[in-house]
C-alpha cells in the first residue's frame, strides 16, 4: 500500500479515492511542467492484464524502457494448446515504441 500512499497500507484510503487523487495530480503536475513523459511504472506486457488496462485507462500507453529493455520471448513447448489458449486470451502487446522517439 506505501507504494502508491496509503497509509499503513489501510485499503479504507484507496477505497475513498486516495491512489485516483495521487494519479491525477502527478499527472497534472507533469502536464503543467511540459513533460513529454511521465513514467507510470512498469506493468506486464499483455492488453488483458488488469494492471496494463488499470493505467491504459488513465492514458498511459506502453514504451520501451530505456534503463531496462525487457525483450519478451515467449516459447510454446509442443504447440500446447493451453499455452496458445493464454497467449489468444492475454494478447502480448508486440512492439512499442522507444522512449526515445519522444
Amino acid at each position: 500500500g506505501l507504494s502508491f500512499g496509503v497509509l499503513d497500507g489501510d485499503f479504507r484510503y484507496e477505497e475513498q479515492g486516495a491512489l485516483a487523487c495521487i494519479y491525477y495530480h502527478e499527472i497534472r503536475m507533469a502536464f503543467e511542467q511540459g513533460a513529454r513523459l511521465l513514467d507510470g511504472t512498469q506493468a506486464p506486457p499483455f492488453e488483458n492484464d488488469g494492471l496494463y488496462q488499470h493505467k491504459h485507462r488513465w492514458g498511459f500507453e506502453p514504451i520501451e524502457d530505456p534503463w531496462n529493455p525487457n525483450k519478451l520471448l515467449i516459447w510454446v513447448p509442443n504447440g500446447s494448446s493451453v499455452a496458445m489458449g493464454w497467449l489468444e486470451r492475454m494478447r502480448p502487446i508486440k512492439s512499442v515504441p522507444s522512449a526515445y522517439d519522444y
